[in-house]
């Protein structure tokens, strides 16, 4: 009913027939008016609904003028180190432009002036690293003080034979206190706090990602599994596994619930990280919202079927990918704002703004004006806007590599054939030498448990011989 009341709701506000000024009045006339068609309503369950209404748009607008702000402070600095490079030697000389100032901001660069190591690359990696290793110190303590070897609680969440304790590690993970096993209640406590940590500075930095219980799962979805097995098959997989209220809220009916999920899967095959996308959307508006928590399950036990079969790896691998991916986006996010595709042009179209009114300026130097014609060419090059939603260049593919958009197949079936080509070109190149590394028994099941799949079963499975 809430929600129903809602939807009625929310295009009167917009339109800006609920004054708040009249709410009680309002709320009287709305609860007979709505009853008929929602069911019974008293004038306090309208005025619950406009109150949390009033208070969604008003948290809103804050986080719009503090992402706003956050963007005019992030511009301002890039104007102000930009015009202290323009005053050194090698931009002087003509070693130096706007494309390699960018690059340096996007991935470090060889250049030395001030900046030019404090990229986004580098304070993404930076991040991951500091929380990949509190997170495993702390899970090495909690082995040892259990009497266990050091690294017990990454072998329990890396063995896909280990799967009562992991299923109370993903059980403590959504709801703390829910299971007696202290061990995996204190590492799954550890986990709680390092992705807590990565959801503030998210907020921090102008994100809007709410407080959920289970939001540190560790969720992954592998795309080649995806695409072998279908949407269809897929769907009725997860449609029985699913918490549809907290995944789909507002999706009542089969169709729509359908229809959500075609959406998400179409997202999930074309591996794009959903923290940099939205859903509805193949090409990023801002990161850092609420609706980029793409799946939640009903429990722990429907969580980790679905992993198993469609999962990335191991728990411990998508734990590790998931800090990665939160690192990353917490270091674009406080270096480009919330739309850093949007900061990136913009601060181009300036660039080029300037160098067009050198070019125009007969005040200065022929030789200025040059290098401005040079730098102009040279910059229109590396953020080519030619195709409109998929820039080329230079600092187009950096970005790009950044946001996750390198490691997304357009097409999946493509990407696997092209992936088998490399191999196997790759193997002739070495005069199939490669082809010995089979034997090394060590160094293959390395890999192999961290993908989560055992040696001998990996084997059967993977080099198809037999037992």
């Amino acid at each position: 009913m809430t929600t129903a009341l809602e939807k009625c709701l929310r295009p009167l506000m917009k339109r800006g027939l609920l004054n708040s000024e009249e709410t009680d009045a309002l709320a009287a006339r709305l609860s007979d008016e709505l009853g008929d068609r929602i069911g019974d309503l008293s004038k306090q369950d309208v005025l619950n609904v406009m109150d949390k209404i009033f208070n969604d748009n008003r948290l809103r607008n804050m986080k719009e003028r503090q992402a706003e702000a956050n963007s005019m402070r992030i511009m301002q600095d890039f104007d102000a180190l930009w015009k202290e490079v323009r005053e050194t030697e090698p931009f002087k000389n003509g070693k130096l432009s706007f494309v390699e100032f960018m690059s340096a901001a996007l991935v470090g660069a060889g250049e030395r002036f001030r900046g030019a190591r404090n990229s986004v690359w580098a304070k993404g990696k930076g991040l991951e690293g500091g929380k990949r290793g509190a997170l495993t110190q702390t899970w090495e303590q909690i082995s040892l003080d259990s009497g266990l070897e050091r690294d017990h609680v990454l072998s329990v969440l890396s063995s896909p034979k280990m799967y009562a304790d992991q299923l109370d590690f993903l059980s403590e993970v959504m709801l703390p206190g829910s299971t007696r096993n202290k061990m995996m209640a204190d590492a799954a406590k550890a986990l709680s706090s390092i992705t807590e940590d990565l959801r503030v500075r998210v907020n921090r930095a102008g994100g809007d990602v709410g407080k959920l219980e289970g939001y540190s799962l560790p969720q992954s979805h592998d795309p080649y599994k995806l695409a072998k097995t279908g949407f269809d098959e897929w769907y009725k997989f997860v449609s029985e596994r699913i918490d549809w209220e907290r995944t789909l809220p507002g999706a009542k009916t089969a169709e729509a619930r359908k229809r959500s999920l075609g959406i998400i899967f179409r997202s999930l095959e074309l591996n794009r990280d959903l923290h940099f996308h939205h859903v509805e959307r193949v090409h990023p508006t801002a990161i850092g919202e609420s609706q980029h928590r793409v799946i939640h399950f009903k429990d722990a036990g429907a969580f980790l079927d679905y992993h198993n079969k469609f999962g990335m790896g191991s728990l411990s691998h998508s734990i590790e990918r998931h800090i990665r991916q939160s690192a990353q986006r917490v270091a674009l996010m406080e270096s480009l704002g919330t739309r850093p595709e949007a900061m990136v042009g913009k601060l181009i179209d300036n660039e080029k703004t300037r160098l067009r009114t050198i070019q125009e300026d007969m005040s200065v130097s022929e030789q200025a004006r040059k290098k401005a014609k040079r730098d102009l060419k040279s910059l229109e090059n590396a953020y080519n806007t030619k195709f409109k939603n998929s820039p080329a260049g230079e600092i187009a593919n950096q970005m790009k590599e950044i946001m996750g958009e390198t490691s997304s197949p357009v097409n999946v079936l493509a990407a696997l054939i092209g992936n088998a080509i490399r191999n196997v070109k790759g193997l002739i190149s070495m005069g199939l030498a490669g082809i010995s590394t089979i034997s090394d028994g060590v160094f293959l099941n390395a890999m192999l448990r961290a993908w989560g799949v055992e040696y001998g079963a990996g084997l059967k499975k993977y080099l198809q011989v037999s037992d």
